[in-house]
């Protein structure tokens, strides 16, 4: 049972880091490469978003 789990869990946390690696991707302004603090339209950007990105970034490119 703990071993299904484990891989539950895996599978799990490798969805949740796609998606927060695709929401940098999608939300970066390309202008300026700034990225949104949400993903409301108009939404405005912030030095901490942007180094959230910056960190995600090198992550995603390792991890394919």
């Amino acid at each position: 049972m703990t071993e299904h789990r484990a891989q539950s869990d895996e599978a799990l946390l490798d969805q949740l880091q796609r998606n927060a690696f695709d929401y940098f991707v999608h939300t970066v302004n390309l202008a300026n490469v700034l990225v949104a603090d949400t993903s409301r339209k108009e939404a405005p950007a912030s030095i901490a978003v942007v180094g959230f990105a910056l960190s995600v970034y090198p992550a995603g490119v390792e991890r394919g």
